[in-house]
Parts: C-alpha cells; sequence; structure tokens
C-alpha cells in the first residue's frame, strides 16, 4: 500500500484531526479533515512528515480527534 486511509464515526459531518506521533511519542503529522464530501480524500496518510519528506520504517501510533472527543486510535506500519 501507498498509503493508510483513515476514517471515524461522522466521517464527512465532522470536521477531525489525524495526529500521527513515532514511538518517541513525538507528533511526526497531523492531518486536518474538513467536513463534506472531500473528507474521505483528506483522512489518507503517505508515511511523510510535516514537511512532507518520507519518515523511516517503523512503527507509528495514531489517533484521530473531533470536537475534542477521541474518536479512534490504532497504528500503522511503514515498510518500504
Amino acid at each position: 500500500n501507498d498509503y493508510a486511509q483513515f476514517s471515524f464515526p461522522g466521517i464527512g459531518y465532522r470536521e477531525g484531526d489525524i495526529h500521527i506521533f513515532n514511538m518517541y511519542n513525538i507528533q511526526v503529522n497531523h492531518i486536518d479533515i474538513p467536513t463534506g464530501s472531500s473528507a474521505k480524500e483528506h483522512a489518507v496518510w503517505n508515511g511523510t512528515n510535516d514537511d512532507g519528506k518520507p519518515l523511516p520504517q517503523g512503527l507509528y501510533l495514531w489517533i484521530i480527534e473531533s470536537n475534542g472527543e477521541i474518536m479512534c486510535e490504532g497504528t500503522t506500519v511503514i515498510a518500504r
């Protein structure tokens, strides 16, 4: 897979934020999810940091937040 696709209850109707952290608990990427039909297009991560640079292989933690509430959380792996 070239990217991770995220979803949460109410996507498209609620704004959301995806926070991605490395194993040192440092946030490496933040993705804003708008409301509307383009929400799913925005809810993807291609393994880069906030500057668009590829991150090293490894395990990453993610949290999806909407209106101050954690909607979902999990892990994903970058393997190149």
